[in-house]
This record gives structure tokens, C-alpha cells and sequence, in this order.
């Protein structure tokens, strides 16, 4: 099975995913511990009413999520091409899947773990600056009925 790849531009060879997602969630460990203002720590600690590592924890989760849409075929074959009507990006295909990704790991049909998890998704969905919702402007991952890398019709 080939390796997924993360990285390759300017680059000898692939860089895997799986290293790219843990590199950015180690990098987020040394921001928080190295560069965050204390006050902005306590901020989001208090607003996301964990304690501190268990808020240091869950920052350096979403930014390994950041890139999970490249997970998906068209990234990895990069087909549609870059720029063509169908082409869609990565970080796309990051929101319209986490959710659905996310979910999986609770039983629980809960209201509340979908709106964490579509907000998470928006996180990653927006992580290149652009955060609307790529499901109102009606993008779709080409050929997936559900919109995203994960359906059958990915395979």
C-alpha cells in the first residue's frame, strides 16, 4: 500500500502525511508552551473549560487535524487537477469530512458532540484563511455522494 504523502514541494521525495499531522501537533505543543501570551492561555483555557494541558492537548489535536483532507484520493492523485471547474482543495475536504470522522468516536447521538464536531471541522476547513462553508457555496468532492473521501465511491 503506498505511503499517503503530506508534503512535496521542493522536497527530494514525499513527506507522509501521518509525519506532516504529528510535526504541526508538535509545533502546536511548542507555541503553547514557548510563545503563547499567558493571558490568551488562560483566555482559552477558561473558554474551553479544560484545565491547562488538557487545553493544550485539544489545541495541539486540531492543528493535527489541520491537514486530514489530504487523506483523500483526489488529493493523493491529484485529480481533478489544480485549477480545473471540479478541482477541490484539501482543507475542503477536511470540513466536509471531520464531521463525519469525528462522530464516529462517540455512540452517543448527541447534539452537542455534532455542533463541536462541525465547528472543529471549520477550523480545519479555514486553516489556509478562508472559513465560509464550502456546503453553501455547494462544493462537493467530485464523484462522492456524500461530499467527502471517505464514501464508497472513493475506493
Amino acid at each position: 500500500m503506498p505511503k499517503l504523502w503530506g508534503k512535496r514541494k521542493d522536497l527530494p521525495s514525499d513527506y507522509p502525511l501521518l509525519h506532516h499531522l504529528i510535526d504541526t501537533a508538535a509545533a502546536a505543543y511548542v507555541l503553547w508552551d514557548k510563545h503563547l501570551a499567558p493571558g490568551v492561555r488562560a483566555w482559552l483555557v477558561a473558554q474551553l473549560g479544560l484545565d491547562d494541558q488538557d487545553a493544550r492537548r485539544f489545541v495541539a489535536f486540531l492543528a493535527g487535524l489541520h491537514d486530514v483532507g489530504k487523506a483523500c484520493p483526489c488529493f493523493q492523485d491529484e485529480w481533478p487537477p489544480p485549477g480545473s471547474a471540479d478541482y477541490v482543495r484539501h482543507e475542503q475536504v477536511s470540513y466536509l469530512t471531520l464531521p463525519t470522522l469525528l462522530n464516529g468516536f462517540t455512540e452517543v447521538e448527541d447534539p452537542m458532540v455534532e455542533s463541536v464536531a462541525h465547528r472543529i471541522a471549520e477550523i480545519a476547513g479555514g486553516h489556509h484563511g478562508e472559513f465560509q462553508s464550502v456546503a453553501r457555496r455547494g462544493i462537493r468532492v467530485p464523484g462522492h455522494s456524500e461530499g467527502g473521501c471517505n464514501s464508497p465511491e472513493a475506493t
